[in-house]
């Protein structure tokens, strides 16, 4: 598909039509999907192309973005115009002008909070923006917390949404799917595809690479909890630290916040008294076992793999993937395979095939399993 061009208008209803046209001598126009991260476009447009003497920065391209949803519109943010006369144009997903726009008036409010579903606190959140919005957001997770927002005069809705430690996405888990002015939060995105790539078989040669990022010596879990004496407020309690079997020499603690887990185990808002010690031992105890709990879940070393694909025998099966998608991976007969989703996908919008996936948590890269076609 061949992408076109647009003035920058409010108006959603403006860009059902062809704008200035298409680019018709447009040589590359890739683009990328990072899951939960960034959605870009990167295209070259030759001197002879139409267009080349109307686009200009903060103009609209609309381009087919993956072999699912219908064509995305693009901010451009950066144009270079080479020596021969090429242009190199770059842009963002229309996304991240929704994500610009702030909270209009929390900025004298004091421990804002809400609760409920990530639809609901949205929901709350878009009724009271500095600036008109022209965008909807949707959920189907269904699970009930509360957010706090008293630090969102210091935010963006994009950091409200996922840039941050104190975001939806942090506290609601999920995966984000952006269809033009549409944001959904997804419990999961994409499928389990059932591709197996298999070493010596459908990829030929991979570099595996073990790192201890993720690699810490110990775990120590806490909670806010609320006081029941006359000072009010609430208190932090610790449960003991979880050694792990890393061989790091020198200490590295990750630090968790079991507060709404224990609110959950308790049925409520238990409350603790500093003076007397009232429930203090119950709480603790309970950190220490969701310490536990965690650590015999997540204390895995991460792997990085570097897959190489040259079976085209296989592309076409290929095809069928698409961001979020889980695959397994075989190193060999007597090695464990590895379940992981894609996270990050290159769609070729001319020839209208992706040309690059990556696979897993930045684990696995499939580099190159496209050969080099175009229209």
């Amino acid at each position: 598909m061949l992408p076109r061009l647009y003035d920058a208008v409010l108006d959603k209803s403006a860009y059902n039509n062809n704008g200035y046209g298409f680019f018709r001598d447009c040589t590359k126009c890739e683009v990328t999907e990072e899951r939960n991260g960034a959605y870009t476009l990167d295209m070259l447009v030759a001197a002879t192309d139409p267009l080349a003497d109307v686009v200009g920065i903060s103009m609209i391209v609309k381009a087919k973005a993956n072999n699912d949803d219908s064509p995305q519109l693009f901010e451009i943010n950066k144009l270079v115009v080479k020596s021969s006369g090429e242009i190199e144009i770059q842009g963002q997903h229309i996304k991240f002008l929704g994500m610009q726009n702030c909270i209009s008036n929390f900025g004298n409010t004091v421990d804002y909070s809400i609760t409920g579903t990530p639809q609901k606190i949205m929901s709350d959140v878009f009724n009271d923006l500095m600036f008109e919005n022209h965008f909807t957001f949707s959920s189907n997770i269904t699970t009930v917390k509360t957010f706090d927002l008293s630090d969102s005069p210091t935010k963006k809705i994009g950091d409200i949404l996922g840039g941050s430690d104190n975001s939806i996405l942090s506290t609601f888990g999920g995966e984000y799917h952006y269809d033009n002015f549409k944001i959904e939060l997804l419990e999961n995105r994409g499928a389990d595809s059932g591709y197996k790539l298999m070493f010596g078989r459908n990829m030929s040669e991979f570099n595996q690479t073990v790192t201890n990022d993720a690699a810490y010596s110990h775990l120590f879990g806490y909670a806010k909890v609320t006081r029941s004496d006359v000072n009010g407020g609430y208190v932090v309690l610790t449960g003991e630290p979880v050694q792990s079997n890393t061989s790091r020499i020198f200490p590295k603690v990750k630090l968790i916040d079991f507060s709404d887990k224990i609110r959950e185990y308790f049925g409520g808002d238990i409350k603790v008294n500093p003076q007397t010690g009232l429930n203090y031992q119950d709480v603790q105890d309970m950190i220490t076992h969701f310490t536990n709990e965690y650590f015999n879940v997540n204390h895995q070393t991460v792997e990085e793999v570097n897959i190489a694909i040259t079976y085209n025998s296989e592309l076409d099966k290929m095809q069928h993937l698409k961001l979020c998608d889980t695959v397994k991976v075989c190193f060999g007969e007597n090695k464990p395979s590895l379940t992981a989703k894609i996270c990050k996908v290159v769609y070729d919008s001319l020839a209208e095939r992706y040309t690059l996936l990556e696979v897993g948590e930045q684990k696995i890269s499939l580099l190159n399993f496209i050969t080099n076609k175009r229209r």
